[in-house]
């Protein structure tokens, strides 16, 4: 897809609300979608410019569509493990494809059904729902690159229960110390390996330049300087394996 009339038409075609972006400023107004049915929309579509367009929004919010965006580690490990945490939670596959990307964040997209009346909580400990606003879908505006994570859907948001999902949000925020100490953990667990390794090397050397200087009669002061430039040797080794 070259043109934004196209990627507007590809998103038509997956039943979910658009409308152009541009670059001037624009407040978006939820009141003018809130009670708009599928035919008005129909007819106001068919209004818009998208040559003059330069991006395109997303209407979270019509039909149930919420948005669930966190913040994006700069540790590719950790930003990982942290989306494919809250992917199982939801009971998404970790190749969801409703899951948008940025270089801040990651923002995964669902159909939510008996919602309640009224205002919702936006704000959680370590997310925020995306709902009730406009979103900058890819291919993105001004530089701010975004792209669909998994490659592009292919059919409507997966769809989850209001009540059940609110029971994910909590599970969610209590599983936050494991995303946050992710890395750190994996690196205190690669520390650990590596000093048990170049422990149980250190006395395998001692072992066998001990063996050999009875062997070879060596003095001590020859056994010590084998030992030594065997031992930097294999530190040398370890630290080269390991990164």
């Amino acid at each position: 897809m070259n043109t934004l009339q196209q990627w507007a038409e590809f998103y038509k075609g997956l039943r979910i609300w658009i409308y152009p972006y541009h670059d001037s400023f624009e407040q978006f107004e939820w009141r003018h979608w809130r009670n708009m049915d599928r035919l008005d929309y129909e007819k106001e579509f068919k209004t818009y410019d998208w040559n003059a367009a330069n991006g395109i929004n997303f209407i979270a919010g019509k039909k149930g569509i919420m948005g669930i965006r966190f913040p994006k580690d700069e540790d590719v490990r950790y930003a990982m493990n942290s989306l494919l945490k809250v992917l199982s939670i939801l009971g998404l596959p970790q190749d969801y494809d409703w899951v948008i990307e940025s270089e801040t964040a990651f923002s995964i997209f669902i159909d939510v059904c008996n919602m309640p009346i009224g205002r919702i909580q936006k704000k959680h400990k370590d997310f925020e729902l995306i709902y009730e606003e406009a979103f900058i879908l890819p291919p993105g505006i001004n530089h701010y690159e975004c792209f669909f994570k998994n490659g592009f859907p292919k059919m409507y948001p997966s769809q989850i229960p209001w009540n059940i999902l609110t029971e994910k949000f909590l599970e969610i925020e209590k599983q936050s110390l494991i995303f946050r100490g992710y890395t750190k953990e994996q690196e205190k667990l690669a520390t650990k390996a590596k000093i048990v390794a170049g422990g149980a090397l250190a006395i395998v050397i001692a072992i066998i330049t001990g063996v050999l200087a009875i062997l070879n009669s060596t003095s001590f002061d020859t056994w010590v300087f084998m030992f030594l430039g065997t031992l930097g040797a294999a530190i040398g080794l370890i630290y080269i394996m390991s990164h």
